[in-house]
């Protein structure tokens, strides 16, 4: 089944709370007023294993949230992962993966050795790299 490409959704949100401490969500009396709450979107990810929802907030204007949803269905389009919960040494471990057929093994060695002494953060989140660092899908990678 052929996925829609023009999914998911921007819409418009805030951070108010209830007496409970609970976010109003939609339901915020203020939002129908133009300066209060900022702009979101949402779009579903494919994944193998189970549902997978891209959720962004912040932006200051309708356009510029619709910019970065169109953004994100590019990248997915042209197959670059944009999963920013992948830490930098699964990154790198997929990369070492694709690259070790065409590497000589000292090299292999070093760069596995590398990866597993800490040096890289290895539980950084690569989100923190920036879009420059995305790289593009490994079919025998899940998203």
């Amino acid at each position: 089944m052929r996925q829609n490409p023009n999914r998911g959704r921007v819409y418009r949100c805030c951070a108010c709370r209830d007496s409970t401490g609970r976010l109003l969500g939609p339901r915020c009396p203020k939002l129908s007023k133009a300066r209060h709450g900022g702009w979101a979107f949402a779009v579903d990810l494919p994944s193998l294993n189970k549902r997978s929802t891209m959720r962004r907030t912040g932006f200051a204007t309708k356009a510029a949230a619709s910019a970065a949803h169109s953004h994100v269905l590019e990248c997915e389009r042209a197959g670059v992962s944009l999963d920013d919960s992948e830490t930098v040494a699964s990154y790198l471990t997929c990369w070492l993966e694709t690259k070790s057929p065409s590497l000589k093994t000292n090299t292999v060695n070093r760069y596995t050795a590398y990866i597993h002494n800490d040096r890289p953060h290895p539980r950084a989140r690569r989100r923190a790299l920036g879009a420059a660092h995305s790289r593009p899908r490994h079919p025998d990678h899940p998203a």
